[in-house]
């Protein structure tokens, strides 16, 4: 499972309650649009975040990917630093239980809404998914051991999980990805770079921003821009 979310959001949210209120629905339309296109993955909101699940790792991969493509796209080409929207999460695993699927005679004499029955999901995976989101860079997935160690997370073509910084643009040779991934570092980078000279302004700590270009330019930082002009 992965937890995903906004980065900053409760901050801003005593800040600025109409324009914490875009990010967040950004957030949730974009992973709504990816579900469109991914298929089958079961999506619970949590305010400014979520849980998705999946019994298969490549459809959480894709699911990843289609979803972050849409926020990078939108965190590059936002109109200044105050409309820009960083997101990250954390992948973990193991068993999941689906409010849906629970017999209502399970409940007893006791009486629950389907909306909320529906709504309820229980797993040992949702405490380190959520755990290790905080230690992912921007526009980052950090993925927790228990999703690392787990040979059902294996498949035939590669050897699973092999790092805690889960890429999600993957490794096939796509320019037009590559290029939307260059893009998206640089842009990270300046974003945190002007909070470097607002930081009290923005109330973003310095060694909080310090952590993050750490951790951007690891994660990104072996993404060179393709070369967009043969002739050159």
């Amino acid at each position: 499972m992965v937890w995903c979310d906004g980065m900053g959001t409760g901050q801003e949210l005593s800040r600025n309650l109409s324009r914490s209120s875009v990010l967040v629905f950004k957030l949730h339309m974009a992973f709504a649009a990816a579900q469109d296109i991914v298929g089958s993955v079961n999506i619970y909101p949590v305010m400014d975040g979520m849980y998705i699940t999946s019994p298969d790792r490549q459809t959480i991969e894709n699911i990843i990917k289609e979803a972050f493509k849409l926020l990078a796209n939108d965190f590059i080409q936002a109109g200044g630093t105050k409309n820009m929207f960083m997101v990250r999460g954390g992948i973990a695993y193991g068993p999941v239980i689906h409010g849906k699927d629970i017999d209502p005679k399970a409940f007893g004499d006791y009486k629950i809404e389907t909306s909320v029955k529906n709504a309820i999901l229980l797993s040992p995976a949702m405490v380190p998914a959520n755990k290790v989101e905080s230690l992912a860079p921007p526009f980052g997935i950090y993925v927790d051991d228990s999703a690392k160690t787990s040979p059902i997370l294996v498949n035939e073509s590669d050897f699973g999980f092999i790092s805690n910084l889960y890429q999600w643009w993957g490794k096939k040779e796509d320019e037009s990805l590559k290029l939307l991934v260059s893009q998206l570092y640089h842009q990270i980078d300046f974003y945190l770079q002007k909070a470097k000279v607002h930081s009290v302004g923005m109330g973003f700590p310095l060694d909080r921003i310090e952590t993050h270009l750490k951790l951007a330019y690891e994660y990104f930082g072996g993404i060179k821009m393709p070369n967009t002009n043969p002739a050159d």
